[in-house]
């Protein structure tokens, strides 16, 4: 591929995915085997301490729930300026030390290795507390600092990102962080055996599901429903459960690729106060699109949120808000519960502002969430006439 940033680079490296997750799938579980961490190490870790930022930090967001299921340790993430002011609240209170436990494990999460305030916070963290130990880096880049400087480092092995948006090694990086999870879990005896094949399986056929994304026809419609995207540029992205964590990583790439104005969140906090947001301001109406997860009982609960963002009385469907120009979307898998008729027929939901994906267990769904929204952005630049690699953009991990 060429070093020159085209258009079609970040539809290259979008796509480049499938074949990158069978390569981090052979490599589990000798990547981390291969760390200076003994049985007793890993049993002793009191939990775990994520620190990044931006696309790393998404990664970290949506793998933290499955670390915490599948290995039993509790998983906190700090944003590098918010432990930043902790290390200057502590200044101001001599003889106070910070809730840290030598056994807790610190994960620190960057793709080019060199992202500078998660550099800095490593350094105080070990030089202020010698008593803490455990340091593990994630990187795209073996010769980085954080790779070079800490000895416990797993490189993701994602290649060079050539495309201004991380899209690549962000995936990957979730993968592999999905990975440590199951590795911890299985080392430290909270998963059976049974379950952890089960969930190596499930991983395992990600490059299968994540494919039927682009066939074709799929391809096609996706292209049908991002053209409907068009008239604005602002966005309110909604989901409920897990699917919400992939949600900010989906809206940094519409900020990145297109320019766009992205809200997000899980479609519970639109039912008391910023539903003004959705009505519009001066006669624009945003992007509003509803990603259905595909569990029964979270897709009911998302319709049931859904009905008090737009009804005056969520039980009177006749009673709906009236919008000049309704611009509500879906996102749904194939065993997703349907969109309910009185909504499709009251906030008139147009074929094409439907994308059906392939039916997927919830955690298939987060992937295949996230590879979507990528080529959405792509697409959506390309339609807008724009660059999706603005060189405005460019960051540490472009080469």
């Amino acid at each position: 591929m060429s070093s020159k940033h085209t258009p079609v680079t970040l539809l290259h490296e979008i796509q480049e995915q499938p074949e990158l997750f069978r390569a981090c799938i052979k490599r589990y579980p000798q990547m981390f085997e291969a760390l200076s961490l003994t049985g007793s190490d890993i049993q002793g870790f009191k939990r775990v301490i994520g620190i990044a930022e931006g696309s790393s930090k998404h990664a970290l967001e949506m793998a933290a729930p499955f670390i915490e299921a599948w290995s039993g340790l509790p998983v906190t993430i700090i944003h590098p300026e918010n432990l930043e002011d902790s290390f200057h609240i502590l200044k101001k209170l001599p003889g106070v030390g910070p809730a840290y436990h030598p056994e807790d494990l610190f994960l620190a999460v960057s793709q080019s290795g060199e992202t500078a305030s998660v550099k800095r916070s490593l350094h105080r963290l070990k030089h202020r507390f010698p008593h803490l130990k455990h340091f593990l880096t994630l990187t795209n880049n073996p010769n980085s600092s954080l790779a070079t400087e800490y000895p416990l480092h797993v490189c993701i092995e994602a290649g060079v990102e050539q495309s201004i948006a991380a899209t690549k090694t962000m995936s990957v990086s979730f993968l592999t962080l999905l990975f440590l999870g199951l590795y911890l879990g299985k080392t430290r005896h909270y998963l059976s055996e049974g379950a952890h094949q089960q969930l190596l399986d499930t991983l395992t056929h990600l490059p299968e599901k994540i494919t039927a994304v682009w066939e074709p026809k799929r391809l096609a419609q996706l292209q049908v429903f991002t053209r409907s995207l068009m008239a604005v540029n602002h966005f309110i992205l909604l989901s409920k459960g897990p699917l919400v964590l992939t949600l900010p990583e989906a809206g940094l790439k519409l900020t990145e690729t297109s320019s766009n104005i992205v809200y997000t969140d899980n479609t519970e906090s639109f039912k008391h106060g910023p539903k003004v947001m959705l009505s519009g301001i001066q006669g624009v109406h945003p992007n509003s699109i509803y990603v259905v997860p595909p569990s029964q009982d979270l897709a009911i609960r998302l319709y049931k949120d859904l009905r008090s963002h737009f009804w005056i009385n969520p039980f009177q469907p006749n009673e709906a808000l009236a919008f000049d120009d309704d611009r509500v979307f879906f996102i749904e898998f194939e065993n997703s519960v349907q969109v309910p008729e009185t909504v499709e027929k009251t906030l008139h939901i147009d074929p094409e502002k439907h994308l059906m994906l392939p039916k997927a267990s919830l955690l298939e769904s987060l992937f295949l969430c996230l590879i979507t929204f990528q080529t959405i952005c792509y697409y959506l630049a390309c339609f807008k006439g724009e660059d999706p690699n603005n060189p405005a953009l460019s960051k540490a991990v472009t080469t």
